[in-house]
């Protein structure tokens, strides 16, 4: 089908109008996800002082447990609702994108309610016999219930992303949603309720956050034009295509997420719960790499699968790239820390009883790094369909993680375990390019784009050379970090086409100058 006449991505110009579009809705999500990360930080701590530790343990159990169950009630439908509704919109077939949205909201609720109403139903064979503290099996029979909730919330954000836009999205999900749940506690402590007043509290807060969604993807439906075109006798339900879609993802995003819990597993039995301990702790901070990328992958899939369906190829590899390029540069700075620093960050945030663990932060923080900075590539071969490729290279990457694992481990406890996840991610990357550059259209070898991952090499290289000759205070390493960070801004702005993506920027002297961004750039 041919493109719509002026629209993105058809030409030059509307390809670097998607790719600023995308990079700015990305931007104000990773502000966003900041913002989530403070207040349900708040949330944290008020229910961690308020609750007796016993209180807590039970809770933390029970709401992990339905975190857990809602994941797997999703069956990968969210990614699937990102790529092929718009894909659908974009093809004027609108039957079969309602249809889509229904077959999978559907699928959702009806699987959430069951297991939510069996597992209250059954709870003598399916929870008591193996749960051992009757308070967290209470608990569980009433969190349960946030089980279709939160794969709801997860589909709704899908939805959003894909139909109404970045604002919409860090409203509801980075304000709205934390906020209820703030709400929710506080109603508690002044409440002086108790740990199960907190779970139904819990299950309500999500609800409506929940609920919330159908005015706001009406009006963003309405804004659209889409709300003419549904007509209940025209809808079609893709269910074949769907599930052949949706699976493949589910099973990666099941084994990706079972990598890590693979590897603590072998070193509990291997080690001990000492070197467990060590290797959580860092894991959260060697996680910071990877925010930057999961804030751009939300835009990512909607935009680049709308281009697909106008035949785009040379717009979805300059998305691609320079979606990569922005990724990496802005997460240096983490990496940087979570290397230079691993020790002193180390210290810091967990007490010299972990100053060991130091090694194992800069190991697995390397490893985020390289699934960071190779960019959106999983997203971009199931843009493309590729989705085998995405769950046999995610595969391969946790059985790699595993028989390291199991080689490493034994001898080199946290610091081993880093190891293997790590030479896991790599490896799952590499053949994720290898994906790209057989079933896509993406060009792999650009000499601009290697120029910067050659210079984010060197200047790592560098800030660790002067780390192990001079041992600077931790001050003066963080100094030369943010140093670092602003040059490789100031290199590669036209690379990154800073002026392009924030023309606010050249309004701004300080800026404009410590970048090189020039008024008329």
């Amino acid at each position: 089908m041919s493109p719509e006449p002026g629209r993105a991505g058809s030409s030059p110009g509307g390809t670097r109008t998607a790719t600023r579009e995308h990079i700015r809705g990305s931007t104000l999500l990773l502000v966003g996800r900041g913002i989530s990360l403070l207040v349900n930080f708040a949330v944290q701590v008020f229910t961690v002082r308020y609750l007796a530790k016993s209180d807590y343990g039970a809770f933390a159990y029970a709401f992990a447990i339905a975190g857990t169950v809602a994941n797997a009630i999703l069956l990968g439908l969210g990614r699937a609702v990102s790529r092929m509704a718009p894909m659908y919109e974009e093809k004027r077939e609108y039957g079969a994108m309602f249809g889509t949205l229904f077959l999978a909201g559907g699928t959702v609720l009806g699987l959430g309610v069951l297991v939510a109403a069996g597992t209250n139903a059954l709870a003598g064979v399916v929870v008591e016999p193996y749960v051992g503290d009757p308070l967290a099996a209470s608990l569980l029979l009433v969190l349960i219930a946030l089980a279709p909730l939160q794969a709801l919330d997860s589909l709704g954000e899908h939805v959003l992303a894909a139909f109404a836009g970045p604002w919409a999205v860090f409203f509801r999900r980075f304000v709205l949603g934390p906020s209820l749940k703030l709400l929710a506690v506080l109603f508690v402590v002044l409440a002086d309720g108790d740990v199960r007043m907190l779970a139904f509290a819990y299950v309500v807060a999500t609800g409506v956050a929940v609920l919330l969604y159908g005015p706001i993807l009406r009006a963003a439906f309405a804004r659209r034009g889409l709300l003419r075109h549904f007509v209940r006798g025209e809808m079609r339900f893709p269910v074949r295509e769907v599930l052949t879609f949706g699976l493949p993802l589910f099973f990666s995003d099941v084994v990706h997420v079972a990598r890590t819990t693979l590897v603590v597993i072998v070193l509990e039995a291997m080690r001990s719960t000492t070197e467990v301990a060590d290797f959580r702790a860092i894991a959260p901070v060697a996680g910071l790499n990877l925010v930057v990328l999961q804030s751009m992958k939300l835009l990512y899939v909607p935009a680049a699968t709308r281009l697909l369906a106008r035949g785009d190829h040379g717009a979805i590899d300059h998305l691609f790239w320079q979606t990569a390029m922005w990724i990496s540069v802005v997460t240096f700075p983490v990496l940087a820390a979570c290397t230079t620093l691993a020790e002193p960050v180390t210290v810091t945030l967990f007490g010299d009883r972990y100053a060991g663990a130091g090694a194992a932060l800069a190991v697995l923080a390397a490893g985020n790094y390289v699934n960071s900075a190779m960019g959106l590539n999983a997203f971009t071969l199931q843009v493309y369909g590729r989705v085998r490729s995405v769950a046999i290279a995610t595969g391969l990457g946790t059985a790699l993680s595993l028989l390291l694992a199991w080689i490493l481990v034994p001898a080199h406890g946290a610091l081993g375990a880093a190891v293997a996840v790590s030479l896991g991610h790599v490896l799952e990357n590499l053949l994720f390019h290898l994906g790209l550059h057989v079933g896509t259209k993406v060009k792999l070898m650009r000499w601009r784009y290697l120029r910067v991952y050659a210079s984010l090499a060197g200047a790592i290289l560098l800030l660790l050379g002067v780390d192990a000759l001079l041992e600077p205070p931790a001050a003066i390493e963080a100094a030369l970090v943010g140093v670092a960070f602003v040059a490789l801004l100031r290199v590669h702005r036209r690379t990154m086409a800073v002026a392009a993506v924030f023309p606010e920027l050249r309004r701004v002297p300080v800026v404009r100058n410590l970048l090189g961004v020039e008024e008329r750039e």
